[in-house]
C-alpha cells in the first residue's frame, strides 16, 4: 500500500494469516498478498477520532489490557486507564494519555503513566519515570531513563530489580539504503 500523507496510518495483526490496516482515507493499495487476508473492520468506533489511538487501544486490548475508563476533559485532553492483572495480589496500570495542552517535557502528545495497585488493601504505587511496562508471562518488564528492567511481584511490593539492557551508551547511526 502507498500511504498520502501521515495521517490515519498503520495497523494490526488480528490473527496469524489476518491484518487490519487503519484505512480511514489516504491510501492506493499497490499489490495485495495471497499470504495474508486484509480485514475490513477492526477498531472499535469510540477510537475513530484519533489516528493513532485506533491502533494502539485495541493492541492494548488484543495483548491482554482491560479498559476501565476513559475521560475526556473538552478537547484537549483524554486520559483513559488499562488494567493488566499481574497475580491474585497486584494490578498493573496503564493511564494512557492523549493531549494536546499538556506537553511535558520529552512528551508528545500520546503518552502513558503507570502504576501498581495492591489487590489487597487498594494502595496504589506510582511509578514515575517508567515509559512502558507490560508483563512477560508473571515477570514485570519495564522501560526507564533508557534501560530495561525486570522483577517478580512479591507479596509486600515488587522484588529484586534485575537490569536486563541499558540502551543508553547506543547512539544514533545514519546508514544509506541499501542496507
Amino acid at each position: 500500500m502507498r500511504w498520502v500523507g501521515t495521517y490515519h496510518g498503520g495497523g494490526l495483526f488480528t490473527s496469524d494469516d489476518e491484518v487490519w490496516v487503519n484505512q480511514r482515507y489516504g491510501y492506493d493499495l499497490l499489490k495485495d498478498s495471497s499470504h495474508i487476508k486484509r480485514m475490513g473492520k477492526c477498531s472499535p468506533q469510540e477510537y475513530s477520532d484519533t489516528s493513532c489511538l485506533r491502533v494502539y487501544y485495541p493492541r492494548l486490548q488484543r495483548d491482554g489490557w482491560t479498559m476501565v475508563s476513559r475521560v475526556k476533559h473538552r478537547m484537549e485532553h483524554e486520559l483513559t486507564i488499562f488494567e493488566r492483572r499481574i497475580d491474585q495480589r497486584w494490578t498493573l496500570r496503564k493511564l494512557a494519555y492523549a493531549t494536546s495542552a499538556m506537553h511535558l517535557v520529552g512528551r508528545g502528545c500520546y503518552f502513558d503513566e503507570h502504576e501498581l495497585r495492591s489487590e489487597r488493601d487498594g494502595s496504589v504505587t506510582r511509578c514515575p519515570g517508567w515509559e512502558w511496562a507490560d508483563l512477560d508471562g508473571l515477570r514485570l518488564v519495564w522501560a526507564q531513563a533508557g534501560c530495561l528492567y525486570s522483577t517478580y511481584m512479591q507479596p509486600d511490593g515488587p522484588g529484586p530489580v534485575k537490569l536486563l539492557f541499558d540502551f543508553n551508551p547506543m547512539a544514533f547511526e545514519a546508514i544509506e539504503a541499501p542496507y
